[in-house]
């Protein structure tokens, strides 16, 4: 059924997002970004199922059961011993952190903020991607976490050592590798060594001309 022109239609976007992009976390299997065609084919499943004879159907079932249960093994492995993750899930002091740095600003404010904390600030009117910053008012930071746009772990340290270290922001928490500041000099910007750098950053989300105010 997968192949039934109704449903073979939604695939058209979907493969073309996926080999029409130059960005590898589009169509690698370590995030997100295939999920589309999990939908499309826990649709189409049951569909072929319909269509067989009761002990093919069974038969197949089955097996689908059995690939399953490798590939949830498969990743639940990766994901433990390759990336840590299962202990970062139970990482409460660094929750904590982000708890007590988001409290601390005001509910109007403008604010930047790292790739992982934009979702917890998604309800203002104003929230930016660092190292878009524009006429933030505050800045929040995970320097242990997510460095997207960066392609570089070292690019974007030295990008929020250079924040944390500037004379155009005053610090109101720090702790678990967790910074919020806030803006003192609008007019003046901030001096981000890497956010300029095409081999540092994703150019496709970054512009740094187009934020040149808040660039200098």
């Amino acid at each position: 059924s997968v192949f039934y022109l109704p449903y073979a239609i939604l695939l058209i976007p979907v493969l073309a997002q996926k080999f029409f992009t130059s960005y590898q976390n589009s169509w690698g299997l370590n995030y997100h970004y295939n999920i589309e065609l999990s939908l499309i084919m826990a649709m189409s499943l049951p569909m072929i199922l319909y269509r067989l004879r009761p002990r093919l159907r069974h038969t197949l079932l089955l097996f689908f059961i059995i690939i399953n249960l490798a590939i949830f093994y498969v990743f639940g492995f990766q994901l433990k011993y390759f990336y840590g993750l299962t202990s970062s899930w139970r990482n409460t002091e660094r929750r904590d952190s982000i708890e007590r740095a988001l409290d601390l600003i005001p509910d109007k404010a403008a604010v930047a903020a790292s790739d992982n904390l934009v979702p917890h600030l998604a309800d203002r009117d104003e929230i930016y991607l660092f190292p878009e910053i524009r006429d933030s008012d505050y800045i929040l930071l995970d320097r242990g976490s997510s460095m997207f746009p960066y392609k570089k772990w070292s690019a974007y340290q030295h990008d929020v050592d250079a924040i944390t270290s500037g004379h155009n922001s005053a610090a109101l928490y720090s702790g678990n590798g967790i910074y919020l500041l806030r803006v003192t000099d609008k007019k003046t910007g901030f001096s981000l060594p890497s956010a300029g750098n095409e081999d540092d950053i994703h150019v496709e989300w970054w512009n740094p001309e187009k934020y040149a105010r808040a660039v200098s």
